[in-house]
């Protein structure tokens, strides 16, 4: 029925309202747009969560997780190898020295590479290199069921890429 009536205070209000709200969350959405003259750096602790990673739903996110997912393929790849050239040690790991691991396993990505001078250095902590894998200078060795356990986990997780990585 109100077809032909001018539209009453009350309307005009709550539309006025909600493009206040609209400028308000445009000026917050310009203080994390780096090009933007409002941009504000945030700073974040070394302890917090949010500390060098990516804005969730972003193509960087999604990047970094198709990346650890890729490390983590090849890791796997890589404890199989071992599994399969290195020998079992009264402790129940398997180990093999560096000399026999490049041998035998002809492709090592650069990735791979620097993760594993990182940790024959010290540089890593055990659980940032997919859990149980440990390095020595002379000799990698590893506990199978956690590391492999792990690495599957990363590769068959859901999660980890959005629908479009396939297009």
């Amino acid at each position: 029925m109100r077809k032909n009536c001018p539209p009453s205070v009350s309307d005009i209000g709550r539309v006025m309202l909600r493009f206040r709200e609209l400028e308000k969350e445009e000026i917050e959405s310009r203080k994390d747009d780096v090009y933007s003259k409002n941009y504000v750096p945030r700073r974040y602790s070394k302890c917090s969560a949010e500390y060098g990673t990516p804005k969730p739903g972003t193509l960087t996110e999604m990047r970094a997780k198709k990346a650890s997912k890729h490390i983590a393929r090849e890791m796997l790849y890589l404890c199989e190898v071992i599994r399969e050239y290195g020998h079992l040690t009264k402790k129940g790991r398997i180990e093999i020295t560096f000399g026999q691991l490049f041998s035998v396993y002809q492709y090592i990505s650069d990735k791979k590479r620097k993760l594993l001078n990182k940790e024959a250095r010290g540089e890593n902590d055990h659980d940032c290199m997919f859990g149980a894998v440990k390095i020595h200078i002379k000799t990698i060795s590893y506990v199978e069921n956690e590391t492999t356990t792990l690495l599957r986990w990363k590769i068959s997780s859901r999660t980890l890429l959005s629908p479009n990585h396939f297009l």
